[in-house]
C-alpha cells in the first residue's frame, strides 16, 4: 500500500472537502430557513439545536481544512479525528436504528441503511488522517486524476444511494393525507402503468386506514385529459369516496406540486402526509417537504413491472437532486 498511499490521501481528502462543503451549506440553510437538511446524512436531532449546530459547524470546518492542508501532528489533529469518530459512530447509530424498526416491521425496505456508507467514507477520512503524519508523492497526473475520479463518484452516488436504499424503503405511519405524484396519462384518459402503480398504492394506504383524504397530483396529459382526472378517476373506480379526494392540478414540476399541496394542507389544516411516487423520484419529493417544513413520509409504489427507461430516469434524477439541493440552501 505504501507505493500507492497517495491515492488514500487524496481519495480522504476529497471526500472530506465535499462532506465539509456539503455540511457548511446545509447549515447556511439551516440558519437562513430554520431547516436542517443534515439530516440527510446523519440524524442528531436528539441533541439539542445550538450544539448540534456547534457540532456541524466544527466538522465542517475541520474537513475542509483537512482537505486544503491536512494537519500533521497537534490539536488539531486530534480534534479532527474525534469529530469524524464521533460522527462515524452517529451514523453507525443511525443505522442500527434503522435496522431495528426494520426488525419490528415499522419500516420495509433494504437492509443496507445508507447511513453504513456515510460511515464507510468517513472511516475513509480518518484512515488518510491517520496516514497524513507521513508525506506521501505521487505520479504527476495522480492526484489530478483521483480527485476527478473520486469527486464524481461521490457527487453519482449520494444521490443514487438515496434512490436505490431511501427511495425504496417504506415508511408508512397514521397520516392526514395521501398526496400522490401524477405521471404520464394517454390521449384517451387511461393512465400509464406507471400511474396506475402510484394510484393502486397511493388507494391501499387510504382504504387501509392510513390517512383519511387523498391528493392527486400532476399536469396536463397527452390529450385533452388532464392527469388529476385520470387520477380521481381511478381512485373512484377504486372505491374512494369523492368527498376524500383532492385534486391539485397544478403540478407541472415536482417543486410546483410540493407547494400547491402543502397550500392545500394548510388550508384544511392537515400536518403530516405520506408521499407516493417510484422510488427513484422519492428522494426529491422529501427533499422538497423537508425544504417546506412538512412532516412527510414517503411510500414507494410498489411496481407491476420494471420501467424500461429506469437508468434514464435515474440519470435525471441524479442531477435533479442536486439542482433542487442546491435551491433549498440558497432559499430560490
Amino acid at each position: 500500500m505504501g507505493r500507492f498511499a497517495w491515492v488514500l490521501d487524496t481519495v480522504a481528502r476529497v471526500a472530506a472537502g465535499c462532506l465539509g462543503l456539503f455540511t457548511a451549506l446545509n447549515i447556511l440553510g439551516a440558519i437562513r430557513f430554520g431547516v436542517d437538511a443534515n439530516l440527510w446524512w446523519v440524524d442528531l436531532r436528539w441533541l439539542p439545536s445550538r450544539l448540534r449546530l456547534a457540532l456541524f459547524a466544527g466538522l465542517a470546518l475541520a474537513l475542509v481544512q483537512l482537505a486544503l492542508r491536512p494537519p500533521s501532528a497537534g490539536l488539531r489533529r486530534r480534534a479532527t479525528g474525534l469529530l469524524v469518530a464521533g460522527f462515524g459512530a452517529a451514523c453507525l447509530l443511525d443505522a442500527a436504528t434503522l435496522l431495528l424498526l426494520r426488525a419490528q416491521g415499522r419500516v420495509a425496505g433494504p437492509w443496507f441503511p445508507l447511513s453504513f456508507a456515510t460511515a464507510a467514507i468517513l472511516a475513509l477520512i480518518l484512515a488518510g488522517l491517520l496516514r497524513s503524519k507521513t508525506p506521501v508523492r505521487a505520479p504527476r497526473w495522480g492526484r489530478p486524476l483521483a480527485a476527478g475520479a473520486t469527486l464524481a463518484l461521490l457527487t453519482v452516488a449520494f444521490p443514487l444511494g438515496q434512490m436505490t436504499l431511501f427511495g425504496r424503503s417504506d415508511y408508512r405511519r397514521p397520516a392526514d393525507a395521501v398526496v400522490v405524484f401524477g405521471s404520464r396519462v394517454y390521449s384517451d384518459g387511461r393512465p400509464s402503468d406507471a400511474l396506475a402503480d402510484r394510484m393502486r398504492t397511493a388507494v391501499e394506504l387510504v382504504q387501509g386506514g392510513w390517512a383519511p383524504i387523498l391528493i392527486v397530483s400532476g399536469g396536463p396529459g397527452d390529450g385533452p385529459f388532464h392527469e388529476t382526472e385520470a387520477m380521481r378517476a381511478f381512485a373512484e373506480a377504486s372505491g374512494v369516496p369523492p368527498g376524500a379526494i383532492r385534486e391539485d392540478r397544478s403540478g407541472w414540476s415536482t417543486q410546483d406540486a410540493v407547494e400547491a399541496t402543502v397550500a392545500l394542507m394548510r388550508e384544511e389544516g392537515l400536518e403530516r402526509l405520506l408521499a407516493v411516487s417510484h422510488a427513484y423520484h422519492l428522494p426529491r419529493v422529501e427533499l422538497c417537504y423537508h425544504w417546506a417544513g412538512v412532516d412527510a413520509a414517503t411510500v414507494p409504489a410498489r411496481e407491476s413491472y420494471r420501467l424500461t427507461a429506469m437508468p434514464r430516469y435515474m440519470a435525471r434524477e441524479v442531477a435533479a437532486f442536486w439542482v433542487y439541493w442546491g435551491r433549498g440552501v440558497l432559499g430560490v
